[in-house]
C-alpha cells in the first residue's frame, strides 16, 4: 500500500494592527492539492508544537485541516487579526465609526469575561453583554453592536478559525419606530431664524433628506446645477451607507439658495471644523425658538412631508438611499388620504 506523501508544512509570520507578531501555517493539501493557511497563534513555542501537530497528520493521511485543537482559536489572536483586515479593507471613516463598540467589544470578552477561546463566546455570555450594554445604551445602539459581534464571527467561519457563528440565532431587539418632524409652520421659523452659515445646511437637509455624513460630504462637483440633480455617491474620503449612487432631483427653492452661494470650498456645506458643531448649533436654534428636535429630524421632515403630499413609499425609500422599503415604512401611516383615494377605485362589476 502506497502511502501518501505527506505535504511541506512552513510556519510564517504577519504583523498585526498592535505590532505583536502572529503566526500561520502555509501548505498544500496533497489529497485536495488546494492551499491551506491558518493562525496558529501569537506564541512561537505553541505554534511550532502546532505546527508539528499538523504534520503528524498529514503523515497519517488523513484529511489536511487543522486539528480541532486549532480550531478552537486564540480569541486575542482573531481580533488583532480581524481589526488588522478592517483597517487594510474598509474606509479610515467606516473604521473610526465602529472603533468605540470594537473597544467595548474588547473590554467585555477579553477583560471582563476573560474570555480566550472563540468557543467560549455562547448566546448566553453575549446576553449578559446585552443586559449590561442596555443599562446605558439604547435599543438601537445594541442592534449596531450585535451587527459587529455577528460580523466578526461570520469572518471567524469564512477563514477557518471556528465551524458555525454561535450566535448566529440572535436576532435584534425589535424599536420604538417613533420619529419626530416639523410642521410646515415650524420649518418657516426655522429657516427665518438660522444664520446663514447654518440656514445652507438646514436647506439641503430639508429639500434633499440626505444623511448628516452626507451633508458633510457632498461636494460642489457632485452638484449639478445645469440639470438640477444632486449625486450622492461614495468618493476617497467618505462611502455612503449603502454604498451606492443615487441622484436626487433639485427643489426650486433650493436651486435658488445654491446659485446664490459662493464656492469658497470644494465641498458645498462645511460652515464649522466638524459635524458636531453643525449639530449642536442647529439644538441651539432650536432651543431659542421653543422647538424640541434634532438635526436629523429634517431628514423625517422630508420624507414625512413627501408622504403627505402622496409621493409614494417605494420613490420615497430611493430618495433617501434605503436598503430596504421596510425602513421607509414608518412613513407610511402619514397618507391615509392617499390610501382612502386608492381603495375608492374598487369597483364590483
Amino acid at each position: 500500500m502506497n502511502r501518501i506523501k505527506p505535504a511541506k508544512v512552513s510556519l510564517r509570520t504577519r504583523k498585526t494592527a498592535s505590532g505583536m507578531p502572529s503566526y500561520f501555517v502555509d501548505y498544500y493539501d496533497p489529497k485536495t492539492n488546494k492551499r491551506v493557511r491558518r493562525s496558529v497563534g501569537y506564541d512561537k513555542k505553541k505554534a511550532e508544537l502546532r505546527k508539528s501537530e499538523i504534520e503528524w497528520k498529514l503523515f497519517r493521511g488523513e484529511p489536511g485541516d487543522v486539528p480541532q485543537a486549532l480550531r478552537e482559536a486564540d480569541f486575542q489572536m482573531f481580533f488583532e487579526r480581524y481589526l488588522d483586515h478592517c483597517i487594510k479593507s474598509r474606509s479610515l471613516q467606516s473604521v473610526r465609526k465602529d472603533n468605540g463598540r470594537h473597544q467595548t467589544v474588547r473590554t467585555f470578552f477579553l477583560e471582563e469575561k476573560a474570555i480566550s477561546s472563540l468557543n467560549e463566546i455562547t448566546p448566553g455570555v453575549v446576553q449578559e453583554l446585552q443586559a449590561e450594554y442596555l443599562a446605558d445604551h439604547s435599543r438601537k445602539s445594541w442592534n449596531s453592536l450585535l451587527g459587529i459581534l455577528k460580523t466578526m464571527l461570520n469572518r471567524a467561519v469564512e477563514w477557518g478559525v471556528i465551524d458555525v457563528n454561535p450566535i448566529s440565532s440572535i436576532k435584534p431587539l425589535k424599536l420604538d419606530r417613533k420619529f419626530h418632524y416639523f410642521e410646515g409652520s415650524e420649518v418657516k421659523m426655522i429657516l427665518e431664524a438660522a444664520e446663514e452659515t447654518l440656514k445652507t445646511a438646514i436647506m439641503i437637509l430639508l429639500h434633499t433628506g440626505i444623511r448628516r455624513s452626507e451633508l458633510w460630504n457632498l461636494r460642489w462637483r457632485d452638484v449639478n446645477l445645469t440639470t438640477r440633480v444632486i449625486t450622492v455617491k461614495s468618493h476617497t474620503e467618505f462611502s455612503t451607507k449603502s454604498r451606492k449612487i443615487r441622484s436626487i432631483p433639485i427643489t426650486g427653492d433650493l436651486y435658488k439658495h445654491l446659485i446664490s452661494l459662493e464656492k469658497e470650498s470644494a465641498y458645498v456645506c462645511r460652515p464649522y471644523e466638524h459635524i458636531h458643531t453643525l449639530r449642536k448649533n442647529f439644538v441651539k436654534l432650536l432651543v431659542r425658538l421653543g422647538l424640541q428636535g434634532t438635526l436629523h429630524d429634517l431628514r423625517h421632515t422630508f420624507a414625512s412631508h413627501l408622504t403627505m403630499s402622496g409621493v409614494p413609499i417605494p420613490v420615497i425609500s430611493e430618495l433617501l438611499g434605503h436598503s430596504d422599503i421596510k425602513t421607509t415604512m414608518i412613513y407610511a401611516h402619514l397618507s391615509p388620504g392617499i390610501h382612502r383615494a386608492e381603495i375608492e377605485k374598487l369597483k364590483f362589476k
